[in-house]
């Protein structure tokens, strides 16, 4: 019994420590696999959950991009409608002014004859659009659509609502100061029945025979071709992506794909009825699976109400899945790698155990911890991984800052944060000034490099609750949270400007920019971010146009300026087509005779919004967005043909004084185009003197030179405009063509109250005497002015005392006779 005993312990001794490692590595490696699996499903879930998040946040972006166009397009209706029909009314009023002018000989009815014939046969507007002609009366000349109205009396002509409407469209177009007016009525559609529709029409006097030529357009045809352009636009749009854009009616018919074939057709998912139920003007998410399939997609549905169109945008979820399925298949494939070696040293240790039990021991623990680095090291790269991904979705990729989408969340949990604290919250849009000068000068690499040392900056002055993001390529936007007042706001903002006032060193180069700031602050500016930051660019805006350099508060009158200033933008666009811009004349006066020598072409601009705007308003607008061109050859052609005009009706030759813009002198072959200008006037150049200011000496003289000096060649005058307000000196007028200087307005006003002033005024005569040039003085306004310039024998004088800026017509009636004051 006790040799069986000791056998069975014996055996137990030998063969325990086998069965007992076995046991423990077998449950051991089961844990390990078990967590293994787990976790590599968790991570790549969480994965996937990211990536589609993104992926829904991007596509709904992409999508109310495209409805903000549509909603644009359809508030265009109307103007574009009487864009329309104004230019093709004055298309057939021309058409009919010509053959009046050119068949003057012929009877009255011949000439309506060939009217009739010239405008009964255009169509236009995809053939919808025609010509009417009616007597002020009321009587019909001409209806192609209705030829039996023509020759009858239709003052009393109603719509469905008891309007007479051509009663009314006489009397507005009688009212109205040029003889014009649009209408507004409802008139039955060929081709629906006896239904009317709203359409807008426009008529113009035709004074010889009085009649009113017009035409008129259906609101829902110019809607239906505007939606025609947008769905045409859309079945050829792309996205960066590759992917495309679906609109579908109410009906779930395909109104736009890239995909012609299928357009008319119903869409594949029409029985999907949950997207009829999306609100007005919203958008939802829907993961519909494919058909005979066990994929899946994701779709965008926008619910545009206005037109009972569906926006739908999708992305397949086969390619993250591949994906996140290869690596979940690498990471188990790993862990089973490593799990089979374990099991092979496992059965090593327990053949020698009976020798080396503690050294299997040692080993076997070793070998475990070997293992979980391995899978702590896979773990970590997924992690890894994720952050990455996360970053780049939040971060912008050169400064590392945040980028709008993490603004956007940073902006809104710091309002929640002030909210708790009751405190202030301001948002700073900061934009450097003059950046793309460091981009052209020293490359964009460089200009990488000081946006990158910028940033660094900005974020060394920020705290721990603070926000700095680059919002674009020179813009930031910095978040102060937790401030008090405005004080400790406006103290922020100095050490934000004082940044930028230091010199900075790059590659050797020693660069000095400014910076400006709009600053608008919560609770009092806005209640979320994008207010907050609408109202910081606003101003900004403002900032960098009146102040460059420094930081502006955000209140409601700078926001009415600057709207102001967009309306003074869009309206001047247009102003020379609407013959807004006209030009007047303000006489200069001989001192010795008393005499009309010349004249000041001088613009005014105004509006039917607007009413009068000064021209130190507007030309700065001009300049800047490339109208100051076409806006100075209008006025120089106008001016030349009204003074030309003058010469022929009275016989008297005088002068005409024009003011040139520094872009215009700048621009190529300028003085050879006012040459041939005054060539096709008529108009002698030695008549014309062409005005300059100071600052287009001071800017480049080498640059302006050679330009002067082919005017002066041509037979122009040349006149030095605001002597004395720059900083020009008088050598100028030694080294370029200059044959005439006027004094400024202020130097004027000072005589007989500043005896330094009158010595300076005295100077500049004595020297423009010595360098024989003329000299006006502009902005006389009383008679002891006058005298004392008589006196001090300067030649020309101008201003109120001796007339306002008048008309052609009211400078024509004035003057036809030799004026003496």
């Amino acid at each position: 019994m006790d040799v069986f005993t000791d056998k069975k312990l014996i055996k137990l001794v030998r063969y325990s420590p086998l069965f007992i490692v076995s046991v423990f590595i077998s449950v051991l490696v089961t844990i390990l696999v078990h967590n293994n699996q787990k976790n590599t499903h968790d991570l790549v879930t969480e994965l996937r959950s990211d990536y589609i998040l993104s992926r829904k946040l991007a596509i709904k972006q992409k999508v109310d991009a495209i409805v903000d166009k549509i909603e644009y397009e359809q508030k265009q209706t109307v103007q574009i409608l009487k864009q329309n029909i104004h230019s093709r009314v004055l298309e057939a009023h021309q058409i009919a002014t010509n053959i009046y002018i050119n068949n003057k000989n012929q009877t009255k009815h011949i000439i309506s004859k060939n009217i009739y014939d010239a405008l009964s046969s255009i169509r236009f507007n995809e053939k919808r659009g025609y010509f009417f002609i009616f007597t002020m009366d009321g009587v019909s000349v001409l209806h192609p659509l209705i030829p039996r109205m023509e020759g009858k009396s239709q003052i009393e002509l109603k719509d469905i609502h008891g309007t007479p409407i051509l009663k009314e469209h006489i009397e507005l177009i009688k009212k109205s100061k040029n003889n014009q007016a649009f209408y507004r009525w409802w008139f039955k559609k060929p081709g629906h029945d006896n239904k009317e529709f709203e359409k807008i029409g426009f008529g113009k006097y035709f004074e010889p025979y009085n009649w009113f030529i017009g035409t008129g357009e259906y609101v829902s045809d110019v809607e239906n071709s505007i939606k025609n352009n947008l769905l045409n636009w859309l079945s050829n749009y792309s996205f960066e992506d590759d992917s495309f854009i679906m609109v579908l009616n109410n009906n779930a018919n395909i109104l736009s794909y890239f995909k012609q074939n299928l357009i008319g057709k119903k869409w594949r998912y029409a029985d999907l009825s949950q997207y009829q139920q999306i609100p007005e003007n919203q958008g939802e998410f829907f993961e519909i699976q494919k058909m005979k399939s066990d994929k899946s997609e994701i779709y965008y549905i926008h619910n545009f109400s206005q037109w009972g169109w569906f926006l739908v945008n999708s992305f397949p979820l086969s390619k993250i899945d591949s994906y996140l399925i290869d690596k979940e298949t690498n990471l188990i494939a790993e862990g089973k790698g490593t799990l089979y070696k374990i099991l092979i040293a496992c059965t090593i240790f327990a053949l020698v155990l009976s020798l080396i039990s503690l050294w299997i021991g040692n080993y076997i623990n070793r070998r475990f911890y070997d293992f979980q680095h391995k899978i702590q090291d896979s773990f970590a790269r997924l992690k890894q991984s994720q952050h990455q991904l996360e970053y780049l979705a939040h971060h912008d990729s050169l400064t590392g800052l945040a980028n709008r989408v993490k603004l956007s969340y940073e902006i809104e949990r710091a309002i929640a944060l002030c909210d708790s604290t009751k405190t202030m919250l301001s948002v700073m849009f900061v934009d450097i000034d003059n950046f793309k000068k460091i981009n052209d000068q020293y490359g964009h690499k460089v200009g990488d490099e000081f946006i990158k040392l910028i940033s660094r900056k900005i974020k060394a002055i920020t705290g721990k609750n603070d926000i700095v993001a680059r919002f674009g390529g020179d813009e930031f936007i910095v978040c102060f949270s937790l401030v008090k007042n405005e004080h400790e706001i406006k103290s922020k903002s100095d050490k934000l400007l004082s940044l930028f006032n230091e010199s900075i060193i790059l590659n050797g180069v020693q660069m000095k920019v400014s910076s400006s700031i709009g600053i608008a602050t919560y609770p009092k500016d806005g209640s979320n971010e994008q207010e907050l930051i609408s109202k910081s660019d606003i101003v900004l805006y403002r900032t960098k146009e009146k102040c460059k350099g420094t930081a502006l508060f955000y209140n409601d009158d700078i926001n009415q300026q600057v709207q102001y200033q967009f309306l003074l933008e869009d309206e001047l666009t247009s102003a020379l087509q609407n013959n807004e811009i006209n030009v007047v004349y303000q006489p200069q006066i001989d001192s010795a005779t008393g005499q009309l020598k010349a004249v000041e072409a001088l613009c005014r601009w105004n509006n039917n919004k607007l009413g009068l705007i000064p021209a130190e308003q507007f030309i700065p607008i001009a300049e800047t967005k490339g109208l100051i061109s076409s806006i100075g050859d209008y006025v120089f052609a106008q001016s030349c043909l009204d003074i030309h005009r003058f010469y022929l009706n009275y016989n008297q030759s005088i002068g005409l004084s024009i003011n040139v813009s520094p872009i215009q002198l700048l621009e190529p072959n300028f003085p050879l185009k006012l040459k041939n200008l005054a060539e096709q006037f008529g108009i002698s150049k030695k008549n014309i003197t062409i005005e300059i200011t100071e600052n287009v000496l001071i800017k480049d003289i080498t640059q302006a030179k050679p330009i002067l000096d082919e005017l002066k060649n041509y037979g122009f005058g040349l006149s030095l405009d605001d002597f004395g307000t720059g900083y020009c000196s008088l050598s100028y007028l030694s080294q370029l063509p200059i044959t005439e200087i006027k004094i400024d307005r202020t130097f004027i006003k000072a005589i007989h109250q500043d005896k330094q002033i009158e010595s300076v005024i005295k100077s500049i005569l004595a020297v423009a005497n010595v360098s024989n040039l003329i000299v006006v003085a502009e902005g006389v306004e009383t008679y002891e002015q006058s005298l004392w310039l008589k006196e001090n024998e300067c030649h020309l004088l101008q201003g109120y005392y001796y007339e306002i800026p008048l008309t052609f017509q009211e400078f024509s009636q004035k003057y036809k006779k030799k004026y003496i004051k």
